[in-house]
């Protein structure tokens, strides 16, 4: 199966929306916003995550000539740093164990257990992928949208992506691994490995909109919340992409 797109499930977390602090080194940007703008000091609540992560482009040839970019940089890893305020209660969701390989999303959702489904659908949860359209650098490039929808499991601690081009008819799951770490800043990390894409497809843009409930929780005993993305690829050097938000207790 041709794979033209292959989504990061950026489960990337702030405890605030106000006074967002990003940096980066690299071509990787990302911004996020809670749908909880309150937590409590030491008990954590639910809350829903707004994620988007954006890939710059890249010249094709990596060149830098007056041409232009074509298409972003083709990551082969991805990992997700956490704020310690945040848990994940990945065992508190029904997990879907189905085979999704080649599924539509209509289908995906009816082969899973309707709680399994971590992400909300609409615009918040899609992606955009490019393809150089012709290896030149001018400008020239094939966009393609792609809807996501996001799994708890199949395994403990393991988050699927669905991502879906109806366009080409063309479905890639992405699995993600979640453990525990110490690190004065973060409690725990999102390992996704990014497999090669047919096509010299790359990601530009990866948006994700997780649902409030029990899957993700916060508290507010740490008044910064801090995240990182540490990305690396086929044809660039890595990157580091970070923000920050104040933790607002309520």
């Amino acid at each position: 199966m041709r794979k033209y797109l292959i989504g990061v499930l950026a489960l990337v977390v702030a405890a605030s929306v106000v006074a967002s602090v990003q940096a980066h080194t690299g071509n990787q940007t990302i911004d996020v916003k809670t749908t909880k703008t309150k937590f409590p000091k030491t008990t954590r609540k639910g809350t829903g995550l707004k994620v988007d992560v954006v890939t710059a482009e890249e010249d094709s040839d990596g060149a830098g000539s007056a041409g232009g970019p074509d298409v972003p940089a083709h990551a082969n890893k991805t990992t997700l740093f956490f704020s310690k305020n945040i848990a994940f209660n990945t065992s508190l969701v029904p997990k879907c164990t189905a085979n999704l390989e080649g599924t539509t999303t209509a289908q995906a959702k009816a082969a899973c257990p309707a709680a399994s489904q971590v992400s909300i659908d609409g615009p918040d949860s899609s992606a955009q992928v490019k393809i150089d359209g012709d290896g030149l650098d001018n400008n020239s490039n094939t966009v393609l949208n792609a809807v996501v929808t996001a799994f708890n499991g199949p395994a403990n601690n393991q988050i699927t992506l669905h991502a879906r081009v109806d366009a080409i008819s063309t479905t890639t799951i992405l699995i993600g691994k979640l453990s525990t770490i110490t690190d004065p800043n973060f409690g725990s990390k999102l390992d996704v490995p990014v497999p090669a894409l047919a096509g010299g497809a790359a990601i530009s843009d990866f948006r994700t909109l997780v649902k409030s409930g029990r899957y993700v929780s916060s508290n507010c005993k740490a008044t910064t919340m801090k995240y990182k993305a540490v990305s690396t690829y086929t044809d660039h050097a890595a990157s580091t992409a970070t923000d920050s938000h104040p933790c607002t207790r309520g």
